[in-house]
């Protein structure tokens, strides 16, 4: 498996194409390395700490959420990444 264009190079479409073709195959591998990276923390983050429940029920009431006054008095609901193992693989 390729992040780039190396496995379309020898698949037998791009291969049947006559010679000088004008159909170009090309690849932005790493291109948005750093953004990516940073998403997938981001979301992990904003999973354990419950964040979906809180924007799905401010959209559903129409109004913001007091996450202090709708779940009991505190944050009980959200989960620290604190001595969890989390895999990020790609």
């Amino acid at each position: 498996m390729s992040a780039g264009t190396n496995a379309l190079e020898s698949h037998e479409f791009f291969t049947s194409l006559p010679v000088g073709h004008p159909l170009v195959a090309s690849s932005a591998s790493g291109i948005h390395v750093s953004a990516i990276a940073e998403h997938s923390v981001a979301t992990t983050v904003a999973l354990f700490h419950q964040l979906h429940r809180v924007i799905i029920a401010g959209h559903n009431e129409k109004r913001w959420i007091n996450a202090r006054q709708e779940y009991g008095g505190g944050f009980n609901f959200i989960r620290e990444l604190r001595d969890q193992t989390v895999g990020i693989i790609g």
